[in-house]
């Protein structure tokens, strides 16, 4: 890959720079203002990203380049409405250049239309990724809310909103413009009432004063504030909504359903968006940029893109072995799955060498989850350090993890509430639109997880539990090789692997399997008859044990002193037919004669069935199992 080509804009337009992932477009762009800055060109410039709270942040990533780089870049405080002057002040400029580095959400308050804050005199803006969470300001209110809404003057508007919801509560099957599955089995809907239907059941004789009740009462109710920061914006585009008798899905009412009963009580819900104004010459990093995407978010700018070209095909290896549902979650049948899973990962980081990055469901971060205690136990059994795991959208454009192999668990995906709530701001009177544009984003999304390890440039594994469901062009998949055999929707996964190792160390002691010291360990139902039989098998065992070199960490040494096998205690006797055992058994090319041998042992007179590999002697084996 060349270095990428671009220059820093000058005019008055918005440039979407599109160029593939790993082509270095911000570092090359904070060089570039670092040249500006000493030639002379540019004396103030905004960097805008979509979090400055953390230390692993694209914020923190960008101060650190800019100090490389010998520039001076500070990171803006958060808004806080209590101390408007010490947020004022940090807008000031020095005499010197200076880049400020901010949050998406400041750009509202910085070139939006409200006029409590003044504008920030910047010559550049470069804004490091999608910034629709800055623009795009979802908001929700519940009938308890709006209760204490009309009881502080909130008028007829209040209470109209009031008797919709209250219809709703007692009647969970009242009308609906959209119902959509709101779990993985579709069982609970998710339900909408949006549209024109919405608004002509709210807003029919609304007079000026009843808009005017409205939207005092909210000026005065901090909890919908803390969501909506410019009141008069909003409240001028609900109204707007509901004057114009247009099918538009910015506001209406949402509430869950399971078998008919009410699952979620119904909140009223907005979508908007804040156009910027005035902005300076404005360039956007964005490698999965849709340009109708950025002219709805700058409907007032001139969006130019420039394109340089997009990713190759990713290859991602198929493994739906891996795969982590988070409805089994709670489920303690899944445990052994999930042990199962951990350390054919952990065995994946150790035995490729490289850096692994595990891209999992923000429920099996947590600290105790499940997957967390099967990932911890295994980590201590095989004595392999857990690699780093990141939610599916954490992350998104940062280099830290340029190289690492990638393994995502479970499939990213954006709700349903994305497209009806939160795209309604872009697209208001147009389902469909909201609807591509969702798959749109939902597919960039899944690009940028797939590739935090930044597979274009460094040719590192990406492996999938989940189908990516992206299109050929963008990604080519194979079939991944697990290390630990799986059996598909088995209740006992772990049983396989547990015979592969116990079969290994058992040809390593005694050059065969005895198939009453299968028995003995657990893995197989063995019927060992009356009296001492089965503590005859088990003392041969030890005896047999003891007497070879196995190691000390080998799982019979161990089951020596603990009496079972610690990394397969969750391993459940095979109680079926001989068939998969006999698979096993020969996937290390052993056979038996189906003879019973039956011999006196301990006082007993016991038997068993013995495996050896072809070139191998039954008795030799038997001998070493049972001396004298």
């Amino acid at each position: 890959m060349g270095t990428l080509d671009f220059d820093l804009p000058t005019t008055y337009e918005v440039q979407v720079l599109r160029a593939p992932t790993g082509s270095k477009k911000s570092r090359l762009s904070r060089e570039k203002i670092a040249q500006a800055f000493k030639s002379g060109a540019l004396k103030r410039v905004i960097w805008a990203v979509h979090s400055t709270l953390k230390n692993d942040s694209l914020a923190f990533e960008a101060s650190q380049h800019f100090k490389e780089v010998g520039v001076d870049a500070v990171t803006l405080a958060a808004w806080d409405d209590t101390k408007p002057r010490k947020y004022h002040a940090q807008l000031a400029w020095p005499q010197t250049p200076q880049v400020k580095i901010v949050s998406f959400a400041h750009l509202p308050f910085i070139y939006g239309r409200s006029q409590t804050l003044r504008k920030l005199d910047a010559e550049l803006l470069v804004i490091d990724e999608l910034p629709m969470t800055g623009l795009v300001h979802p908001a929700r209110m519940s009938i308890k809310e709006m209760g204490q809404i009309a009881s502080c003057g909130g008028g007829p508007l209040a209470l109209r909103l009031i008797g919709l919801m209250s219809k709703r509560l007692d009647q969970p099957d009242s009308a609906f413009t959209e119902d959509l599955a709101a779990d993985p089995r579709g069982i609970t809907r998710r339900r909408y009432f949006t549209g024109k239907d919405f608004l002509q059941s709210v807003g029919n004789g609304l007079t000026d004063a009843d808009w005017d009740a409205f939207g005092q009462a909210l000026d005065g109710f901090k909890p919908f504030t803390d969501q909506m920061w410019f009141t008069s914006e909003w409240l001028a585009a609900f109204r707007a909504d509901v004057e114009a008798g247009q099918d538009s899905g910015r506001f209406g009412l949402t509430w869950a359903v399971r078998n008919g009963v009410l699952t979620e009580p119904p909140v009223f819900y907005s979508s908007t968006l804040t156009p910027l104004a005035d902005l300076p010459p404005t360039l956007v990093l964005d490698a999965y940029a849709d340009p109708g995407l950025y002219q709805a978010l700058f409907p007032n700018q001139q969006v130019r893109l420039i394109d340089r070209g997009r990713n190759p095909p990713l290859q991602i290896e198929l493994a739906p072995e891996l795969k982590l549902y988070r409805l089994h979650m709670g489920r303690e049948s899944a445990n052994c799955h999930r042990r199962h899973i951990a350390e054919e990962i952990l065995l994946l980081h150790r035995d490729s060498g490289l850096k692994v990055v595990l891209l999992v469901d923000k429920a099996f971060r947590k600290s105790g989850s499940p997957w967390q205690l099967a990932l911890t136990e295994a980590s201590r059994h095989l004595g392999i350090p857990v690699p780093p795991a990141l939610h599916h959208f954490a992350g998104r454009g940062k280099n830290e993890f340029d190289g690492h192999l990638v393994v995502a668990l479970s499939l990213a995906a954006l709700p349903n509430s994305h497209h009806v709530i939160d795209l309604a701001a872009l697209y208001p009177y147009s389902p469909a639109r909201r609807k591509a544009m969702h798959r749109a984003l939902m597919r960039a999304e899944r690009l940028q997880m797939y590739n935090r390890g930044r597979q274009p440039t460094s040719g590192q594994r990406i492996i999938s539990a989940f189908d990516p469901e992206l299109p050929k062009h963008q990604c080519i998949t194979s079939l991944y090789k697990p290390a630990l055999p799986f059996t598909k929707q088995s209740d006992n996964p772990r049983w396989e692997h547990a015979m592969q190792v116990v079969t290994r160390e058992l040809v390593t002691a005694l050059g065969g399997v005895p198939r009453a010291f299968l028995g003995v360990l657990g893995l197989i139902r063995v019927n060992f008859g009356k009296g001492e039989k089965a503590a005859a098998h088990s003392q041969a065992l030890r005896a047999a044990v003891r007497a070879s070199t196995l190691q000390p960490d080998s799982q019979l040494a161990q089951w020596l002193h603990l009496d079972y096998l610690p990394s397969f205690r969750d391993v459940k006797p095979y109680r079926k037919k001989d068939g998969r055992v006999t698979d096993v058994l020969n996937g290390f090319h052993l056979a038996t004669s189906g003879y019973q041998h039956d011999f006196p042992y301990q006082q007993e007179r016991i038997k068993t069935q013995i495996w050896v590999p072809a070139d191998g002697d039954e008795l030799a084996v038997l001998r070493r199992a049972y001396p004298g």
